[in-house]
């Protein structure tokens, strides 16, 4: 049985002690309650479960579970003597702060694991494996975070994790955060297994500001493995405390690569991402089992890659990058459409100059360009850009000059941001197309449809982020000469730094169509501290369709708070039209924000496009700040009740559908009803009925009641208003203002009733 009253008496003295500083205790794992879980007190020597004081030894070999729903936090930890620490859930924190401190994985005799599957586990100050003895530490869910850092094993600054000659780390799928850097000693391993880890971030730990550092000796390895899903980056970060991030690659450092989970392609994966401090490669090399004639390796902006399949020279393990500010013309002669693969590429029009790579620093793409020999119209140029271009920014990008291109950028990051470059859709009578699905995209400044071209720009996901402007213009939508430039935007966001302008004013048209609510934001002028514009030319057309959540707006921003600029105004010239309508398939009545602007409605002459059913559609432009100048334009969708009365109509005459079925200015005729006969539904003056009946002699006789011009009505006979029988009836009778009067003759011998009545002109 277990002596409760030692426990509780260590802890009374423990708590009189008051200030006096603890000494650390070891307490080592004993596995006295034979279950092997870490938070049950009687495994631990003592029946004391550590503590933030206490070192926690596991060296007897025992494989020891931390469980999902338990805490513990320990001075630090040392899994030694062929042991196994498995952490499944919950939380495990060291705490232990110090130079020279160490939570060790592998120190004495068998091979010891760290294997974590999930919770979060946060090693004292460094995590070092393979101490003396074999050590491995396995991520494979969960996070684990290193969060100070010690004294480096071979004279480097500070690092967070060391793997020394024994030691393995395996990260598979698990989040991994340090402070500072990872060293590897000869005969440690690093290893990367495929896509399937959030991130791998030296230099990221919370609440530190320190540097990620990466420091590789002579025969210790990097090893990935690619998968179908491609390689998580060990990504150095520069936080700013120390300097910037050092990536030390020794000679004889060596690089181990393969796929993995059946994948295998031709492609680039960034391994190693030091691009925000210095990168030293002194001479690493590929592992002895690696075919050098698939694969190869670069530094490139200080980012290590690998590439397979990509025509490098055999046997050469380091291959350098082409020169920058390429002219890449898009043949499609690979047999796919992935912007990576090089031999779609060539470098002259004549296409005799094989690009060898696929877009690279500074790269201009001219994708469906009718000069490049063998490019024909009525082809359609297909490119699919998916997160692969080793880049440091593009230059020029052309889609459909004279013929036909289209780009899908699907995922990843890339930016043509050069200074003075342009993206041009469609042009020279060519019909080019952007299709954004994911990931972001950063352009210069860009122009759809030019000299008598096509360009179509579907945002249907990602974020575009044009960062400079052509003639205050970030976008141009139909920019001259029988020109059309298209928007539609169905989903995902964009930033302009500048505006945007539809159409030339004279044969250049644009059209901006924002179709649904799945947008999350459409800012003109929102990117850097310049004015967003709104100029909106003749014939030009600014499509809303509204599905069940309404529309995303467009807002035009005043960004620079009115030092100049084009400060966030709108114009809309003579001839600028507004179409509105629904998704298919949808109804949804109401009012919806269409534009806001920060600036001023300098120009007002917009229109409802023809195909606009004004029963239903109208718009107004509002004041909504109060400052005295209208800034908000509103689209609003009004159906009619169960009767067919439009609402507009309803609300024209001071009536809402509630009062449909009332006879509102008691005349005798309900509000739908006055609607049909073109009465005013709130005057009781206004109403259809029979003024007079006057025989004529004989079977004659003369007949008026109140009537309107823009109905027609008809008589009927009738001999019992109870039993409708009707007789010959007088149609089509025009109606007068104020009054109409008609002629008609009967049989003498009948005995019968007249009805005037009127419909809904057709």
């Amino acid at each position: 049985m277990k002596n409760r009253t030692r426990i509780i008496t260590a802890a009374i003295a423990a708590a009189t002690l008051g200030a006096v500083s603890a000494q650390a205790a070891s307490i080592e794992w004993d596995n006295g309650a034979s279950d092997g879980v870490w938070t049950n007190p009687v495994n631990w020597a003592g029946d004391v479960l550590p503590t933030s004081a206490d070192l926690a030894y596991i060296s007897s070999g025992d494989t020891v579970n931390f469980i999902e729903g338990y805490t513990n936090t320990v001075n630090r930890n040392i899994i030694r003597g062929g042991s196994i620490l498995n952490i499944t859930g919950g939380k495990l924190t060291g705490q232990k702060s110090g130079n020279t401190v160490r939570d060790i994985v592998g120190q004495t005799s068998g091979h010891s694991y760290l294997n974590q599957t999930g919770g979060e586990y946060t090693s004292s100050h460094v995590l070092r494996i393979g101490s003396g003895a074999a050590g491995t530490v396995n991520l494979s869910g969960g996070s684990a975070t290193v969060g100070r850092a010690g004294t480096s094993l071979f004279g480097n600054p500070n690092t967070s994790i060391q793997i020394d000659s024994l030691g393995t780390l395996n990260v598979t799928n698990s989040t991994l955060y340090t402070r500072t850097g990872v060293e590897i000693v000869n005969g440690g391993v690093f290893h990367v297994y495929g896509g399937y880890s959030p991130e791998i971030q030296l230099g990221a730990a919370a609440n530190h500001a320190s540097d990620g550092d990466w420091y590789q000796q002579s025969n210790s390895v990097l090893r990935v493995g690619i998968s179908t899903n491609g390689l998580t980056p060990i990504v150095l970060e520069n936080n700013g405390e120390d300097g910037t991030p050092i990536t030390i690659l020794d000679a004889g450092s060596v690089l181990d690569v393969g796929f993995v989970d059946d994948a295998m392609e031709t492609n680039f994966w960034a391994v190693l991402d030091g691009s925000a401090g210095v990168f030293n490669n002194l001479g690493m090399v590929f592992d002895s089992g690696v075919n050098t004639n698939d694969w190869g390796y670069i530094v490139s902006n200080n980012v290590l890659y690998v590439g397979y399949g990509l025509g490098w020279p055999a046997g050469e393990d380091v291959q350098g990058p082409p020169p920058s500010g390429r002219d890449l013309y898009w043949t499609g002669a690979g047999g796919d459409t992935a912007s990576d693969n090089p031999t779609n590429w060539v470098l002259d029009t004549a296409a005799t100059l094989p690009a060898t790579w696929g877009p690279y620093d500074m790269d201009k793409w001219r994708i469906g360009h009718i000069s490049v020999t063998g490019v024909e119209t009525g082809i359609n140029y297909t490119v699919d850009y998916d997160a692969t271009a080793v880049n440091n920014g593009q230059g020029d990008l052309d889609v459909g000059d004279g013929a036909q291109g289209t780009l899908n950028y699907n995922s990843g990051s890339l930016s043509f941001g050069v200074v003075n470059s342009r993206q041009e859709f469609g042009l020279s009578g060519g019909d080019g197309t952007l299709n954004m699905n994911g990931g972001t995209l950063g352009l210069n400044t860009a122009r759809f449809g030019l000299s008598a071209g096509t360009g179509t720009f579907n945002l249907n996901g990602g974020t575009l982020n044009i960062g400079r402007a052509y003639a205050d213009y970030s976008l141009w939508l139909g920019h001259n000469n029988n020109s059309t430039g298209i928007m539609n935007v169905t989903g995902g966001r964009i930033f302009t730094r500048m505006g945007i302008k539809l159409g030339d004013g004279g044969s250049g048209i644009g059209i901006f169509n924002v179709e649904g609510s799945a947008a999350t934001l459409i800012g003109i002028g929102s990117n850097s501290a310049l004015d967003g514009r709104w100029t909106q030319n003749a014939g030009s057309v600014l499509s809303i369709k509204v599905d069940a959540g309404g529309v995303t707006p467009i807002t035009v921003v005043n960004k620079d708070a009115g030092i100049g600029g084009s400060d966030g105004d709108v114009y809309f010239y003579d001839g600028a039209l507004l179409d509105l309508g629904w998704m298919p398939g949808v109804t949804n009545f109401g009012t919806f924000k269409v534009m806001e602007w920060d600036g001023q409605l300098q120009t007002n002459e917009l229109a409802l496009a023809s195909s606009v059913d004004t029963n239903v559609w109208s718009y107004s432009i509002t004041d909504e700040n109060s400052d005295g100048t209208n800034d908000t334009l509103w689209a609003t969708a009004y159906g009619e009740t169960a009767n067919g009365t439009p609402i507009p109509w309803l609300l024209e005459n001071g009536l809402t559908a509630d009062d449909d079925e009332i006879d509102n200015d008691g005349d005798g005729l309900e509000t739908w009803e006055e609607y049909i006969t073109g009465t005013i539904p709130t005057d009781s003056n206004s109403v259809l009925v029979v003024t007079s009946l006057e025989n004529l002699g004989g079977d004659n006789y003369a007949i008026s009641w109140k009537s309107v011009t823009n109905r027609s009505y008809s008589i009927v006979t009738n001999a019992n208003l109870a039993y409708p029988n009707p007789g010959d009836a007088a149609v089509g009778i025009p109606g007068a203002a104020g009054e109409t009067s008609v002629t008609s003759s009967i049989p003498s011998e009948a005995i019968l009733f007249f009805e005037v009545g009127t419909s809904l002109p057709e």
